[in-house]
């Protein structure tokens, strides 16, 4: 994943394909993250012994969870969505202050 940002950083085109993988192996890691965590809750609640306090289960659900909301944004917006159009940048020609007020007071 590392590399993947590397070589876009250094303005390296990626295929598609292999940028979708690296999204959905991310989207992979939250759900995961949010099924551990969520099997430690459960055995929690069953009275299990288990390390974690609730304090870093709730904060990892939400961390987990806030994560792979972005990510699923971000593989919507990028791969699904239809790329908008992108419009030529207007030419916005040089206007000084004597310009205007000579049309003002043309008018």
């Amino acid at each position: 994943m590392y590399s993947y940002y590397a070589l876009r950083a250094w303005g390296i085109h990626v295929p598609r394909p292999i940028a979708m993988s690296i999204t959905i192996l991310q989207l992979s890691q939250m759900v995961i993250g949010i099924l551990v965590n969520s099997h430690a809750y459960s055995m929690k609640m069953k009275g299990t012994e288990c390390d974690v306090s609730m304090h870093h289960l709730h904060m990892a659900v939400v961390m987990y969870g806030s994560y792979f909301v972005l990510f699923a944004h971000f593989f919507r917006k990028a791969y699904f969505d239809a790329p908008k159009k992108s419009s030529k940048p207007l030419s916005v020609s040089k206007i000084n202050s004597t310009d205007i007020k000579n049309k003002v007071k043309a008018h």
